[in-house]
């Protein structure tokens, strides 16, 4: 039985996340990409060519699904702490993002994990921001430290702010259409 990891990175603190879910065999043959001591592709010791060289290296044609969301969790944030018409819970409002995240991206992977067999339950993903596990967690997805996933899913994010193409994989991408109405619907869940 196949194995199978996710991952979640973000740019700009939340504006854009950057899902990935893929298997293992795809994952171990794309590390040796990284150069010794990698975490993060916006490190400043990077140039933007070592960072395209990088980026340009990976092989993604593997058993592998990737998509990037405008969920603007800081908007959501500040609208929640400063603009809302009324208070809501930390934990509440939480619980409403999780669940609405839960099922975009349920619509979104479901095709690839139903070839795959799996439901989205079934995957852990990497995470390294507290504020984005937070945000998972009340929908039931599994966190796990960041390793070897996280970096490509790292990469795929940085590309997809730098709307640089992947020269081996077409990533879906849910812009400011789908955040507009995202935002919406949690305004909705929580002050109807």
């Amino acid at each position: 039985m196949t194995i199978f990891e996710g991952a979640v990175d973000e740019t700009k603190d939340g504006e854009y996340l950057a899902f990935v879910i893929c298997d293992i065999q795809t994952i171990s043959k794309n590390l040796e990409v990284f150069p010794s001591g990698f975490k993060h592709l916006s490190d400043i010791s990077y140039t933007n060519a070592q960072r395209k060289k990088i980026i340009d290296k990976l092989d993604l044609n593997g058993n592998l699904s990737a998509c990037c969301i405008k969920f603007d969790i800081p908007l959501i944030l500040k609208y929640i702490r400063f603009d809302a018409p009324k208070r809501v819970s930390s934990k509440r409002s939480y619980q409403k993002i999780s669940y609405r995240m839960k099922s975009a991206l349920n619509t979104i992977f479901t095709p690839f994990l139903i070839r795959n067999q799996k439901i989205i339950q079934d995957i852990s993903f990497q995470v390294d921001n507290n504020l984005i596990r937070s945000l998972l967690t009340p929908a039931g997805f599994k966190c796990t430290k960041p390793s070897g996933l996280h970096k490509i899913a790292d990469c795929i994010a940085y590309a997809n702010l730098k709307k640089w193409d992947l020269k081996t994989l077409k990533v879906v991408e849910k812009g400011d259409d789908f955040s507009t109405d995202f935002f919406e619907k949690i305004k909705k869940d929580l002050y109807k």
